[in-house]
Formats: structure tokens, sequence, C-alpha cells
């Protein structure tokens, strides 16, 4: 092990914010079953789970590879419907309150994405966000309703993308041939020339790493373009497209309605566990170490994705904000939840955006359909490492056909935003770690007086999470 291996799983002073060291195979409140850390000793439900590395001896090169493939992994996770609903959050929230809202829900986020792999390491399972939730309540009824909670939540997700998918390709093999412009056509056709091949070919998230570094690419291009479009803004709207929005007239409920649809632009709570184990390494002399040294790779992935999805949300809800606006000549220009339908068809600019729009989706809706699969193998009672290449295949493309049906025959994202991001979004990212957190550290930080490992500001921060978390899912569903 060289000296750069150890200073960097020893060094603590400078990530003390985030880094809990009580979380050890030792002081774990669930004694029955600790956290593995030697592959040789883990179960073959976490050794056989994907992980990209497998031996003990990473170099600190490759293990910056590794956070860096998980980062990207977890930013194309939380990128879909929720960036191009941002600019109608805008106009719900108000600008520069928006502004502070999504820095703010980023931040949370990230904390949030921090603990509950915490929460997981403390009660020593981190197969999924389901069996994190059994053993802490020891009552199986609860997990299954987050593992139906999970599969809705990764299923409408889906669905979201394939809607936006047929909003926006169509208009461009319009100009090719109308014959191919059909919605239904279109989904279908790169549904199952695209995205089931790319679903049927992966196990585990590790593998979507390259793509998902090519969908951060299509995301840039996107920013570059729609900030040309608002410094040469003008032109008109699409006036067929300006159908009035159902906005509230009470302040509160449209505050918190733009509060889910940022929370969406950051959820992806249930490729958390997935991915951490993907990332994890043998890498240390000592348990304590290894351990030490998994977590500090999780806090750089989870703050690495998040401070790059707050820059391309930011940017892109920014940009086309103020180009609406601007195109819209005054204050009264109404901004659809979908925001490229506020746009003509015959744009170029729009074009180019609406294209890389596209190929992102379908970049993008494997690795979401993977926690959904997931789900759907535990409600049959199995396990993904148990699966036969058959089962798999058959399993995958029933969920696949499923949420291309609905894909298909759900043609507006409002409801779709209420849901996924109001409730799913923030009952899975902010309500359960927060309160799962509360509940594994706070006797200690209370009562253990001697005890000055675990942090009071994750206590806190977690309590603030619960505590915005149950108006977010109230106003969701007025």
């Amino acid at each position: 092990m060289t000296e750069n291996d150890q200073d960097l799983m020893t060094d603590n002073a400078s990530t003390s914010f985030f880094y809990d060291t009580s979380v050890t195979q030792h002081t774990s409140v669930y004694s029955d079953v600790t956290y593995p850390v030697f592959e040789e000793d883990k179960p073959k439900d976490i050794q056989d789970y994907g992980s990209i590395t497998s031996t003990s001896t990473t170099t600190v090169g490759s293990s910056l590879t590794v956070v860096w493939g998980a980062s990207f992994n977890l930013v194309n996770a939380m990128m879909g419907t929720g960036i191009i609903g941002l600019p109608f959050a805008f106009q719900l929230c108000g600008f520069w309150s928006a502004v502070m809202f999504l820095i703010a829900i980023a931040c949370l986020s990230c904390i949030m994405m921090y603990t509950t792999v915490l929460c997981g390491l403390e009660t020593g399972t981190t197969e999924s966000l389901v069996t994190l939730v059994e053993r802490l309540s020891s009552y199986r009824p609860s997990g299954t309703l987050i593992n139906l909670v999970i599969f809705l939540h990764t299923a409408g997700t889906a669905v979201s993308y394939f809607i936006v998918l047929g909003d926006t390709l169509p208009d461009l093999l319009d100009f090719i041939s109308p014959h191919l412009a059909s919605r239904e056509h279109v989904i279908l056709t790169f549904g199952f020339l695209c995205t089931l091949p790319l679903c049927l070919s992966s196990h585990s998230a590790a593998r979507f790493a390259k793509w998902s570094a090519l969908s951060i690419v299509l995301l840039l291009i996107m920013i570059a373009c729609m900030t040309l479009r608002a410094i040469t803004a003008h032109g008109q709207l699409n006036n067929d497209k300006q159908q009035p929005i159902p906005i509230n007239n009470t302040v509160q409920t449209d505050m918190f309605k733009g509060l889910a649809i940022m929370s969406l632009s950051f959820g992806c709570a249930q490729n958390l566990f997935g991915i951490y184990n993907d990332m994890q390494c043998c890498n240390g002399s000592t348990e304590q170490q290894i351990l030490g040294h998994n977590k500090k790779r999780w806090m750089m992935a989870c703050a690495i994705s998040v401070g790059i999805a707050l820059i391309i949300n930011l940017l892109f809800a920014i940009t086309a904000y103020l180009c609406i606006k601007k195109i819209g000549h005054g204050e009264e220009t109404v901004i659809l939840a979908n925001v490229f339908l506020n746009f003509s068809k015959e744009d170029p600019i729009i074009c180019i955006v609406k294209l890389a729009l596209g190929l992102f989706m379908i970049l993008t809706i494997p690795l979401c359909i993977l926690p959904c699969k997931e789900s759907v193998v535990k409600m049959l009672g199995m396990k993904m490492h148990t699966l036969t290449d058959r089962q798999h295949d058959l399993i995958t493309t029933a969920v696949f056909l499923v949420i291309l049906y609905f894909g298909i025959t759900v043609k507006s994202l409002g409801r779709v935003f209420d849901f996924i991001g109001g409730i799913s979004t923030t009952l899975l990212g902010f309500l359960l770690p927060g309160l799962a957190y509360f509940y594994l550290f706070s006797s200690d930080l209370l009562f253990n007086k001697s005890d000055t490992s675990k942090s009071w500001m994750l206590l806190v921060i977690s309590l603030v999470s619960v505590c915005i978390s149950f108006p977010i899912i109230y106003y969701s569903l007025l």
C-alpha cells in the first residue's frame, strides 16, 4: 500500500462535516448481521452484485476512476424529465426564489444520498433500500410497501421518459418523412431497437458508466444550444400548445409543487445501493480502513454527481426560462410542464436540443428500468444474482413491455410530475433517509455524551429533510 493510499484512508479532518466514523462492524446496532468487508467474506447477494473492483490491489488512480464512473451513473439516474420541468417550477416559485430553492434541494439531496448508505452500513445491509426498511422496522410488510413504491416510482419515471421521447423526436422525423413522425411509431421503434437491447445486456449499474458519460455530453449540448437560443431570442412561441395550465391560486401550493419538480431533478434513491456496491473495494490493511475508504469514495461520488447535476439543472432552467420570457415579451407568458412544447417545432436550435434530449432519454431509460426490474424480482421472492439468463431476459422484457405500453398511452407529464416528484421521490429520497438516520443515531447523540464521532449536523439536516417532506407530499396530492 502506497503512502498516497494511507493518506486517502486516514485523512478525515477536511471531511468531518459528512464523515461519520462510528459506523463500523463492531458498533452496529444490529449485531446479528455485520457488514462484510473482505471479498471472501461477502455474502453471495453482495459479492455477485457486479462489483467493478474485485481485487484488493486497487490503486489511487483506479479508485478515482471508479468514483467518477459511479458519479456519472448517479448523474444519469438523477437527470431525466425533471430537467424539462424546471422552467415550469421557476414559474411556480418565482425566479430568484427558485434559484435558491434549487441550490438548497441539491445540497439536501447530496447529504441524504450519503446518509442513506450510512444507515445501510449501520444496520449491516447494503443490498437495497427495501432491505434497509425491513431491518429498521422488523416488519416485513413495510419492506414490501417500500418495494412497491420503488416499483411505481421507477416505472413512472421510465414512462415519463417515453412520454418525452414521443413529444420530441416526432417533430424531428417529420422533416424526413411524415409517415415516420407518429408518436407511437417513434416510441415503439426506439424502444425495441435501442432501449430493450441495452436493458437485456446489463445486469448491474457498473456497465452503464460509459453510456452515462455520453449522456452527460448530450446534456451539455442541450445547455449550449439553449444558451445560444436565449442569446439570439427571436421569433414566436408555439401558440398551438399554449393551453392554460392549472396553476393554483395559493403561493404555498405553487411553491411546494415547484419543490416537487426540483426534488425530481436530483432523485436517485432507488439506485444508491446498487451503485455503492459496484464501487466498493478491499483496499486496506484493517476492516476499519477498508470501510472508511469505501465511505470516503461514496461521499466523493455523491458530491461530484450532485455538483454536476446542479450546474446542468441550473443552467438549463435559467436559460430556458429567460428565453421563453424574452420571446413572449412579458411575465404573462405561460410556461408548459414540458418546456419544449413552448417553442415552434421549426426552430432549428430547439430541434438540436430535442435531438440531444431524445438520445439522452434512450440511454437513461435502461438505468431507470434496472431498479424497477429488481423490485419485480423481489416481489417474486427471488434474488438478482440467482436468476438464470433466461429468467433475467423474461423479467426484463415483461417489465419493459408494461412500461412501453403506458409510455404510449399516457401523454401528459403534469400528473407524472406530481406522483414521481412530489410523492415517491420525496418519500424515498428525503423522508425515509431522514427518519432512518434519526432512529439509528439520535439516541447515541442525546444520551452517550462521550461519543463525539457521530454527527449532530447530519442529525439536524435529517430532521429538516423530514419536515419539508410532508408539505411537498401533501400539496402534490392536491
